[in-house]
């Protein structure tokens, strides 16, 4: 209980996010390229992040960044991906800092 009282909220800044299509594109394709570096061949996780370049177009900032979050979480929960390289991605195409439990 005490822990949960000391546990600052936060509210999550999505402007930090790039409004410019091309560079998201070029932020994805560097995670992408990370990704295979570091060993994760699953076509899963390629689809998945390759899908945010296509919804970056149709969503808010905010709804866009709350889909990754989505995705990442997803992700680590079915453990094809490290909470590290989780919070990489994250911070690579959001330039905020994510909170895993």
């Amino acid at each position: 209980m005490y822990v949960e009282e000391k546990r600052e909220a936060t509210t999550e800044n999505y402007d930090n996010i790039s409004s410019n299509q091309q560079e998201i594109n070029e932020k994805i394709n560097e995670v992408l390229e990370h990704l295979k570096k570091l060993g994760y061949g699953q076509e899963i996780i390629f689809e998945e992040i390759e899908e945010l370049k296509s919804l970056h177009t149709k969503l808010s900032k905010k709804n866009w960044g709350q889909v990754l979050k989505g995705k990442l979480l997803d992700l680590a929960l079915s453990k094809l991906v490290e909470n590290d390289t989780i919070s990489y991605v994250y911070e690579h195409l959001t330039n905020n800092h994510l909170r895993l439990p």
